[in-house]
This record gives C-alpha cells, sequence and structure tokens, in this order.
C-alpha cells in the first residue's frame, strides 16, 4: 500500500511540475483553470477528485485504466462503477400434465444498485424458448436500494424452460438472474391387496407416497399395516431396476414387474413399471432401489 501511495504521490507531482499552467501555489491561480493544486504543507491536491469513499476497485496486474487524465486513472483504478444486482423467483416443477397451456403465472424480479452503481437504464425479462421478452416498467432505485416488479405469463404444458432477468445501466454493465420451470413424472411406492398394484394404488400410495423425479433409484420407506403387499412404480422409460435391497439382503428376485398404462393426477398418461413383492408382510419395509 505504501508503494502504491507513493506512486500516487509522484504523478501528482510530475502533473503539477510538467504542467505549470494548470497549477496553482498557495491558492494562487498560474495560467489556466488549475487541475491539481500544491498546498503550502508541501501536499498536492487533485481538482474534481473525491478520495474520502470508500475504494470499489482492486489494484491488479495487468489492468489498463486506458487514459492518461490523472483523475480518470485513479476513478478507473480506485472507483469503478459497480454492477447492479439481479433475483428472479416463481420457477417451480410441475407434474407433467395434459394441459396444452398453463397459467397465469408470476414470476417476482429484485433489481439493486450498489453504492457506486449507475443508473439502471433497463429492465428486461426473456424466455429461453423463443424471442419472447419483456421490458419491464420501474422507478430508478436510489444508489445503495431496490426496485422490485412482477412479470405475468403462461407457459406450455410439458415444455421445461427458464426466464432471465437482465438488468442494464446506463454506463452498460448488467447483472441477471433466472428461474425455471420443469414437467417431471412422479414415482409412487406404497401397499396394496392386490398380486400386482393397480393405477388406484399408485394414486393412492396407501403407506408410502410419490414424489416428482426422473429417476428410479433411492431408498423408499412403506408401512404395509397388515396382510398387504409392497409396490414400487416409475416411468417405463426409465429402464428396468438392477436391485431391490431390503435390510440388507438383495430382494428383487422377491417381486414381480409388470408394466401399466397409467394416467397421473394431472391426466397424463404413460407406461409405468410396477414391482409388487409377491409375498404379503405386516411389517415396515425400507427398500434401497437402483
Amino acid at each position: 500500500m505504501r508503494q502504491i501511495l507513493l506512486f500516487i504521490l509522484m504523478l501528482f507531482a510530475y502533473v503539477a511540475n510538467a504542467q505549470q499552467q494548470n497549477i496553482t501555489v498557495d491558492s494562487i491561480a498560474i495560467g489556466r483553470k488549475p487541475a491539481s493544486k500544491i498546498n503550502l504543507d508541501g501536499s498536492i491536491t487533485a481538482k474534481n477528485f473525491n478520495g474520502k469513499r470508500p475504494i470499489t476497485g482492486s489494484v491488479a496486474t495487468g489492468q489498463n485504466p486506458n487514459t492518461n487524465d490523472l483523475v480518470a486513472w485513479l476513478n478507473a483504478v480506485f472507483y469503478p462503477s459497480q454492477s447492479p444486482t439481479a433475483s428472479l423467483i416463481g420457477g417451480q416443477t410441475y407434474e407433467l400434465t395434459s394441459q396444452s397451456l398453463i397459467g397465469p403465472i408470476n414470476v417476482n424480479w429484485t433489481i439493486g444498485r450498489q453504492n457506486a452503481t449507475e443508473p439502471i437504464n433497463s429492465i428486461v425479462i426473456s424466455n429461453s424458448l423463443n424471442a419472447t421478452s419483456w421490458p419491464q416498467s420501474f422507478n430508478q432505485p436510489a444508489a445503495g436500494s431496490t426496485v422490485s416488479g412482477t412479470q405475468g405469463f403462461s407457459i406450455g404444458g410439458n415444455i421445461n424452460q427458464t426466464l432471465t432477468v437482465t438488468a442494464t445501466t446506463t454506463d452498460g454493465k448488467s447483472a441477471s438472474a433466472s428461474t425455471s420451470f420443469t414437467f417431471l413424472p412422479k414415482r409412487y411406492w406404497g401397499r396394496t391387496t392386490s398380486a400386482a398394484a393397480t393405477e388406484s394404488d399408485l394414486l393412492a400410495s396407501a403407506g408410502g407416497n410419490n414424489a416428482l423425479s426422473n429417476s428410479k433409484a433411492g431408498t423408499f420407506s412403506i408401512t404395509a399395516s397388515g396382510s398387504n403387499r409392497v409396490f414400487y412404480a416409475y416411468p417405463s422409460n426409465l429402464g428396468d431396476l438392477s436391485s431391490i435391497n431390503i435390510g440388507g439382503l438383495e430382494s428383487l428376485s422377491s417381486f414381480t414387474k409388470t408394466v401399466i398404462n397409467f394416467t397421473n393426477a394431472s391426466g397424463y398418461s404413460q407406461n409405468y413399471n410396477v414391482y409388487t413383492s409377491n409375498n404379503e408382510t405386516g411389517g415396515n419395509v425400507t427398500a434401497i432401489i437402483q
């Protein structure tokens, strides 16, 4: 830091000595309006420069301020403007559906200015699927403050997409944030009184549960509750199971696989692999499935 300060003092001295027409001594002008001033105590003061503020930049090897003007050089190195901040929320994960259009849906954005961020010039929300964009109206936030807004829209059923908000400042700096909308199938596990679990068994998921997922692997707990069989079901396009481990024992051979055309609660139909235990059980079952 001492080396940096010494370098800056040398620059001030160079400008003061090389351009006498731009210097005042003891506040008396010599020539044109000065760019810097030598004080009686020997210190040098730059005109039109405020050094009494937090430094926003960092001195780094290879950095090029691209100016020979001393004040502009100091501002570029130590006090560059800061980028804005951005956030966008509202994304969701949906079950695969028979609906062609879902909406209206709202996403909420927040754009901020840091203490050294120039005014916001534009805020735009765009869609990853196409060229659709929605310029946002807003009140200019003060430095160190934020502004928020909401955008409504509709999405096509079973079409994954991402929305992005981008804020750009008057000096060309920008920040972006995204939120996604995803459609997934569910997997189901539970108990059944049937030799092979049915569609109604899957929808009820009695003693078990269901979850949105595009994977067949996981650990699942089922409460058999009396003399029931247990089942696990997932979309057929994920392939067959290679293992069902219960209590540390490989148990895949103790289950029978069936394939059913399953219609979920959102009206979407696809083939499901359903593994139902060959034997009834009255206890709790925890299965590690692969």
